[in-house]
């Protein structure tokens, strides 16, 4: 549905609608508002490459289980669903606890590679574990 824009008398008519209206001038307000939509309406232009800029900014999480096939690796491979990571953050959960030594390093520019390390408090997957991230 298209509108037209509002005339004078139809700005006065919702000027004087109610005592809020009448104080915030709501109908000049609309009026304003539409003659800087109209005036700015030409010079918004949005194309598929600032679309594509803008969804590489995307904050993206989740949260991975792992399986008893994960259990037999010495990694777990995680889709992120991301057209290429710049940054993350991963956190590893072992029965409840926090593991605090572990590798994670993005694979593919999509996916994060989580490794347990061999001196840390997490050595092996086992199923269960939680790997809970964050890629940007």
């Amino acid at each position: 549905m298209a509108y037209d824009d509002i005339t004078p008398a139809e700005a006065a008519q919702i000027d004087g609608m109610n005592v809020a209206a009448q104080r915030a001038g709501l109908g000049t307000q609309i009026d304003e508002m539409q003659a800087i939509s109209i005036a700015n309406s030409g010079s918004i232009v949005v194309n598929a490459a600032d679309i594509l800029a803008l969804e590489g900014l995307a904050v993206v999480s989740g949260s991975y289980t792992a399986t008893l096939a994960d259990a037999d690796g010495s990694s777990i491979e995680i889709l992120t669903g991301t057209t290429g990571i710049a940054g993350y953050i991963v956190q590893v959960y072992q029965t409840g606890s926090t593991m605090t030594a572990h590798v994670a390093n993005s694979a593919g520019g999509s996916n994060l590679t989580i490794t347990p390390t061999t001196t840390g408090s997490w050595s092996a997957i086992d199923a269960g574990d939680t790997v809970s991230w964050i890629v940007f």
